[in-house]
């Protein structure tokens, strides 16, 4: 449907200039968005139809008891036709079926969100019946129609990669003796894999007519495809692992041989292995080659890197590549490998928002000035929530004190007035908010994201297309923030925190107090209060931690088994309290308590390091000790940059980001504690000192 269809505002939508500004609260608490218990307990049901029917199964009952809610409100029509179709598809003729299929196709372009979701398991199952009704039809006909021929190729990208194929295998099945009906079939199914280069599953082939061309097809893309990978990867596999033997031999002749033949081996036999993950394998080998003090191969290595892989790999590797010299302070070298690859000339391009630091903290120590404010400021502006933007606010206040940039975070304010008012838009768009509630608060990703993808795509752009210019991008920007404050409202952080990311990255969304507010929230922040009562640990440097740990989920439970807020280890944690068993971990204030002391106890050990702490609280003790000797030094950024293990590196960079803004939203310009190794944490950045 188009957004006419959809959308139905006046001028109301956006509050008169002489009526008082609603504040966010005020939005968000309004009562036309509120959802009660019954609301919770009628989407519920229409969900577990939905999961049921994604199994292949429609329950009458459950169907005709959600026909009576889709009738008795408006509110729930949308779900009508979906359950009229579950309902009466199966009653339909063969041609009315594969006729209906055909039209539900059409609407597909032009239907949004929860309706796009419904009609595409509308369709699914269109298409399980009109293979079912076909089977009769061939076996009395002795072949296939016209109309069969048409039906099977218009679907057949389903029947054979997704949602149908094992539809079409009991279809095949049901053909048995049918052989020129499964020639034809068999034809179709590899013209279809020729054309898209698909290879085609095993369970399909083997219900097949075997012909020459079906032979030839799957020997080229299809079960010969797989054995190769595992043969070249096996290979692939064997030459890194003996990479990692030679270097520790610091065989420096027999590094630069094995290295220069496993890029030679990779550079012929790239096609037959995945292209990421051998590019990404060989990376981490970079790494370990230069950690190890083999600056030649490493930069060899991050240059094939950088001109095979994706921009996120590329990124990657030009990081390092600038690293290797940078990390020696040599920073003519690195501004010469800049300038040498272009990077400053495609500076914008660049996605990497630690690269972007780099670059013009490189400019900046070789004196070229304008150039390092310039790149600091555009990290700021294109990446405002990345560690790395925090630190080039940093940069300029240091070096550029007269940058407007500098004020960055203290202007939070600024667009931070709702420009929308709730009075005056329509009941559908209400009602797909309060949905977005109702799924929230049921965690079910799935009618989750088909609302938010509604509202991207349909329902906020109709809102905004509505109003001038000079309007329109307020009142984008206030419903994404108001679609992710409904998640956030139901404790579903995680979700609501992707809807922000989503909309910064189409820059569709102000940058304000309130964006802030819903990525940085504060539960169990009275609890952590408590936990710290006469201790020295600021409780914002604990909410930081959880937020990254469990994102405020008390049942987290990492691969690892770790549990809880604080995500602790069950044999930590028993370190701190006798008689404890797991599922006590599960238990807020147990998990803080615990979690507080065992912080409390890292602290004490590094002194009041956070890096150390925070990367011994990821990594463990042991390693910290070891790394301490061999990678951190005096400079914080420096020994942040030089943690070995990557998850590790971005938890250290993370928690400090999520300190950082957490202390913005307080306007506090202070730690609680004075460590000087910490100074690098400058909580003044963006205020007035």
């Amino acid at each position: 449907m188009f957004f006419a269809l959809f959308l139905v505002f006046n001028l109301q939508l956006v509050r008169a200039e002489t009526e008082a500004s609603p504040t966010w609260e005020q939005i968000v608490t309004h009562t036309d968005l509120q959802i009660t218990q019954s609301d919770v307990l009628v989407y519920d049901h229409f969900l577990q139809i939905y999961k049921i029917a994604s199994k292949g199964y429609a329950s009458n009952y459950l169907i005709d008891k959600g026909l009576k809610d889709s009738i008795r409100s408006p509110r729930f029509s949308i779900f009508h036709e979906w359950l009229l179709d579950l309902k009466g598809l199966p009653e339909l003729s063969y041609e009315q079926t594969t006729s209906h299929c055909l039209g539900l196709s059409e609407r597909l372009r032009t239907t949004f969100g929860m309706a796009r979701k419904l009609l595409l398991q509308r369709l699914s199952f269109c298409r399980q019946l009109g293979l079912q009704k076909m089977v009769p039809q061939i076996q009395k006909a002795g072949g296939l129609s016209p109309n069969d021929l048409s039906f099977l190729k218009r679907y057949m990208s389903y029947f054979v990669t997704t949602k149908n194929i094992d539809d079409f295998v009991w279809f095949l099945k049901k053909l048995e003796g049918q052989d020129s009906a499964k020639l034809v079939i068999t034809n179709l199914v590899t013209d279809f894999s020729s054309a898209k280069q698909r290879e085609i599953p095993k369970d399909v082939i083997a219900e097949l007519i075997i012909t020459p061309d079906l032979t030839r097809q799957v020997q080229f893309s299809g079960l010969d495809s797989q054995s190769t990978f595992q043969v070249f990867n096996a290979e692939y596999s064997r030459m890194i692992e003996e990479a990692y033997k030679i270097i520790d031999t610091s065989d420096a002749a027999n590094v630069q041989a094995k290295t220069t033949q496993i890029r030679t081996w990779l550079s012929l036999n790239m096609n037959r292995l995945s292209k990421e993950t051998s590019l990404s394998r060989l990376s981490d080998l970079g790494k370990n080659l230069w950690r190890a003090g083999f600056e030649g191969p490493a930069q060899e290595v991050y240059d094939f890197v950088a001109i095979h892989g994706s921009q996120d790999l590329r990124e990657d590797a030009w990081f390092y590549r600038l690293w290797i010299s940078g990390s020696q302070e040599d920073w003519k070298t690195s501004l010469k490998w800049i300038e040498t690859n272009k990077l400053n000339s495609q500076f914008k391009a660049i996605n990497d928002s630690r690269l972007k630091f780099w670059i013009a903290y490189v400019y900046q120590k070789n004196e070229k000035e304008s150039d390092a404010r310039e790149f600091w400021e555009q990290t700021i502006e294109e990446h405002p929530l990345s560690f790395y933007a925090i630190m080039a606010t940093k940069a300029l206040r240091k070096f550029h004190p007269k940058s407007k940039l500098i004020e960055f975070y203290s202007k939070i304010d600024e667009n931070n007035t709702p420009t929308i008012a709730i009075k005056g838009i329509d009941p559908s768009v209400l009602e797909a908010w309060k949905r977005v509630r109702v799924w929230a608060r049921l965690d079910s990703k799935a009618f989750l994201n088909a609302e938010v993808s509604g509202f991207e795509k349909n329902f906020i752009p109709g809102i905004a297309s509505r109003f001038p210019k000079d309007l329109a991008k307020n009142v984008q920007s206030d419903c994404f923030l108001i679609t992710a404050a409904l998640i956030g409202a139901e404790n579903n952080y995680l979700d609501s925190f992707k809807v922000i990311y989503r909309a910064l990255t189409l820059k569709s969304v102000y940058f304000n107090r309130y964006l802030l507010e819903i990525l940085y929230p504060r539960p169990y922040y009275s609890q952590l209060n408590r936990s710290v009562t006469g201790q020295e640990i600021d409780p914002l440097v604990l909410l930081s931690l959880i937020r990254q740990e469990s994102v405020f989920n008390p049942n987290a439970r990492s691969r690892v088994g770790a549990r809880g807020l604080m995500q602790l280890m069950p044999a930590t944690a028993k370190r701190f309290k006798k008689g404890l068993r797991e599922t006590h971990l599960a238990t807020p204030q147990t998990n803080m308590e615990i979690g507080t002391k065992y912080f409390q106890q890292l602290i004490k050990r590094y002194q009041g390091n956070l890096v150390f702490v925070l990367a011994s609280y990821n990594a463990g003790e042991n390693r910290v000790e070891r790394w301490k000797g061999q990678y951190f030094k005096d400079d914080m950024l420096s020994s942040i940059e030089n943690i070995p293990f990557l998850e590790t590196r971005n938890y250290v960079k993370l928690i400090f980001r999520n300190l950082y803004f957490y202390k913005v939203l307080e306007d506090k310009k202070e730690l609680t504690d004075k460590e000087a190794f910490n100074a690098i944490f400058d909580v003044t950045v963006g205020f007035n000192s």
